[in-house]
């Protein structure tokens, strides 16, 4: 590839007391997106240690889920397979390979830190295009949930990161704590972070316009 890549390191934190949504651009003003709003990826079947295959599986997907039922929104999924060895993604120290794969660090290959819940490393071209994002939740240190409880709350880490996958950046606030976006740099109580405000959906679909435009 003869352009000229950079990674960025994305993630979501343990709450701290710390609008707009926000995305990166580039030349012209260009903002970091995809080119096909039809984005694959691979996900690791085993899923977390801490949760059966399917219950791993299942938040993730609904998470992915959550994005594609944006209505003023084309962007969409399509599951490829299993991502079998955590080793392979970037955030584990492998090269970049074409593929977008989530899976879980166990081991001491998670080098991101105990308040780090999960990160993605989107691979972004001069021409502000992605071309490659990978996402890794901490199982090293974190006890993983489905319910919120007992644990962080798989699917609303999981949405986050996916946000930061599809090129949104951390919303930075002004924005009630009663009710955060999804997009926020912390993660919420209660569960909270899973449902997407009108902040998240707007960013969406600014990246992903449905045919013949969207504005806020």
């Amino acid at each position: 590839m003869s352009r000229a890549l950079f990674i960025l390191l994305l993630g979501l934190l343990v709450p701290t007391h710390a609008a707009a949504f926000s995305v990166r651009v580039v030349i012209d003003g260009v903002p970091t997106r995809w080119e096909n709003p039809v984005i694959e990826y691979y996900l690791q079947q085993a899923g977390s240690d801490d949760l059966t295959p399917e219950q791993s599986l299942t938040a993730v997907r609904t998470a992915f889920k959550s994005l594609e039922e944006i209505a003023c929104a084309t962007v969409s999924f399509v599951e490829l397979g299993d991502a079998p060895n955590p080793n392979l993604l970037i955030l584990a120290g492998h090269a970049p390979n074409g593929q977008n794969e989530l899976a879980w660090i166990e081991d001491e290959k998670w080098t991101m830190g105990k308040w780090v819940l999960g990160v993605t490393s989107p691979i972004i071209g001069q021409d502000g295009l992605l071309h490659e994002a990978d996402i890794a939740f901490n199982g090293l240190h974190l006890k993983w949930s489905v319910t919120g409880k007992n644990g962080t709350d798989l699917e609303s880490v999981a949405v986050h990161e996916i946000g930061h996958m599809i090129g949104m950046q951390h919303n930075l606030g002004p924005y009630s704590w009663k009710q955060p976006p999804t997009m926020a740099p912390n993660i919420a109580p209660n569960n909270k972070s899973r449902s997407l405000e009108v902040d998240d959906k707007n960013c969406v679909c600014f990246l992903y316009p449905i045919e013949g435009g969207w504005s806020c």
